[in-house]
């Protein structure tokens, strides 16, 4: 299934290049999603900040996992 989302890499390889994929997946939807969603709190009236607040680092946590791992994979890849 996660396949279809990988039109660089048809067919990974290494388990990093899938850890890596769903790390940046996870991040952009944490880090990014919850600094949207508490930059448009005023206008919508959604979003708690004291739950927002916290999964912000984790998706950056996240990123920071997802490069980790893609160096492993380029690492491993390089011939």
């Amino acid at each position: 299934m996660l396949c279809y989302f990988y039109p660089l890499f048809p067919g990974p390889r290494h388990n990093s290049i899938k850890v890596s994929f769903i790390a940046f997946l996870i991040g952009i939807l944490f880090f990014s999603g919850s600094l949207y969603i508490l930059s448009v709190r005023e206008i919508t009236g959604v979003g708690n900040p004291s739950i927002l607040g916290p999964i912000t680092p984790l998706g950056g946590l996240s990123f920071i996992i997802g490069w980790v791992a893609l160096f492993i994979a380029a690492l491993k890849n390089k011939s």
